[in-house]
């Protein structure tokens, strides 16, 4: 995949550079997180959702206030992991919401949690979640984050990894503090698909 990334910089920084506002958004997150309460503060959530795109309906008040609730109370949990915030939060709401799950931690560990996007899994050739109860869909969603987690290791071990790094930092100077992990999720975000 790397490989592919390189070939196809181009389009793909030029495709980001188009999200350069939702480049800010993140920024302005990773640098809020820890100066506020997350649980209270309604700009923090505002630009939260528009970054991650949790407009949806079906996520009500008790919905956001659950999920922001955990991110105020796990942020300065240093091992917090994907199983226990998505266990917790299934439990909680009786949804299984990998993405949004896997955002919470992203958003606390950017250096070594991703973030399940529906784009990035495409581009990976990863499969959806799937159960025939809740239980089994849980256990498939905690696999489905370990072989995302285990691929995008990879993926950054790769040699010519550090060169498309270069070319993120090159073209994204005031976003040059980004984890690789983060620069990679990105930069598949924006890769053309198959």
């Amino acid at each position: 995949m790397i490989q592919e990334l390189i070939q196809n910089r181009e389009i793909v920084l030029n495709r980001l550079e188009d999200k350069a506002a939702r480049l800010k958004d993140y920024a302005e997150l990773q640098k809020a997180l820890h100066a506020t309460n997350v649980s209270l503060d309604h700009p923090f959530q505002q630009t939260f959702r528009r970054y991650y795109t949790m407009g949806r309906a079906r996520n009500g008040a008790a919905w956001f206030h659950t999920f922001f609730s955990l991110l105020e109370r796990e942020k300065t949990n240093p091992n917090i992991n994907l199983s226990s915030v998505l266990t917790e939060f299934a439990e909680a709401t009786r949804q299984i919401d990998l993405s949004f799950c896997s955002k919470l931690v992203a958003t606390i560990r950017p250096a070594d949690m991703p973030v399940w996007d529906r784009n990035v899994r495409l581009r990976l050739g990863m499969g959806m979640v799937w159960g025939h109860n809740h239980e089994q869909r849980l256990h498939c969603a905690i696999r489905r984050y370990a072989d995302l987690t285990q691929r995008m290791n990879q993926e950054m071990a790769h040699p010519r990894f550090p060169e498309l790094l270069d070319c993120f930092d090159q073209r994204f100077r005031m976003f040059q503090h980004f984890t690789p992990l983060k620069k990679l999720d990105l930069l598949l975000w924006q890769y053309p698909p198959a």
